[in-house]
């Protein structure tokens, strides 16, 4: 009995707030399903679907203003992850006009200063 009491402890790799549950109570969980999810605080960073034509020199290390509703609060974030999403991901067909297409780039980037409160979830909204 000990042997099994010591398998319903488990140990996060990394401190933050536990997101959600997924077994509900008395469900029995498989070997190495997932049994919750974990917000690590520590590590706030935002994802943007940016067209190409909006990017304005936007590169990995740049900072940019963006706009926090939740606060009705500018807060500057610095890019540490720009890629295109692929041929799929195009935003305006210009081939009649321009002979090209403006695709989407995913844009990933961190606040530059903490700001208490934010929560992973909450809109940005570049300026």
């Amino acid at each position: 009995m000990n042997s099994y009491i010591h398998e319903t402890v488990q140990i996060a790799q990394k401190e933050g707030e536990v997101a959600n549950i997924y077994p509900k109570v008395g469900e029995l969980v498989g070997t190495g399903s997932p049994i919750m999810s974990i917000a690590v605080m520590d590590d706030m960073w935002g994802t943007f679907n940016v067209r190409e034509d909006q990017l304005n020199g936007m590169q990995v290390g740049s900072e940019f203003t963006v706009f926090v509703p939740a606060f009705n609060k500018d807060i500057k974030m610095k890019v540490y992850y720009l890629k295109d999403q692929g041929s799929y991901a195009v935003w305006k067909a210009t081939k009649a006009n321009g002979q090209y297409d403006l695709k989407t780039f995913e844009v990933k980037a961190r606040p530059v200063e903490k700001l208490d409160g934010l929560r992973p979830g909450m809109s940005l909204i570049i300026k």
